[in-house]
């Protein structure tokens, strides 16, 4: 059995709401989305990272050498074939360690700090909500 919010008159709400059901309802904590976007922050950059090393190369080709018969690279591609081929992975990913560093912590905080906000909220959005419901006058 449901009833409808008096506020909006869309959402539906429980007909018995116990006082610990949004504790029990939310996912873990804040700090496991903090990693958790941590470490998705870091995989995309390891994956990302070589568009992002021949695009700076691009760029100071650009600047170094303006007419387009005396720049050395090619494109997006040729670049990273190019640096595998000479220098190796290594040149592919220097650099990456510091950029990781600040992502991950960023990245962390990002979602961690808006975890648990979120939680924060919408335990006090229920308890609106919750006096909304039980406080309205009964029709009749």
């Amino acid at each position: 059995r449901f009833f409808r919010c008096r506020s909006c008159g869309l959402c539906r709400l429980p007909a018995a709401m116990p006082d610990d059901a949004p504790e029990e309802n939310l996912p873990q904590p804040s700090f496991v989305h903090g990693s958790a976007g941590g470490i998705a922050a870091a995989m995309s950059m390891l994956a990302l990272y070589p568009l992002d090393q021949a695009r700076l190369l691009q760029q100071v080709d650009d600047t170094v050498c303006p007419s387009p018969a005396n720049r050395r690279y090619g494109t997006t591609f040729g670049i990273i074939l190019d640096l595998l081929q000479q220098h190796g992975l290594a040149e592919v990913y220097r650099g990456v360690g510091p950029t990781m560093v600040t992502l991950v912590i960023s990245y962390g905080l990002y979602f961690g700090i808006y975890e648990s906000l979120k939680k924060k909220l919408v335990l006090r959005k229920l308890r609106i909500v919750r006096a909304e419901v039980w406080n309205a006058p009964v029709p009749g």
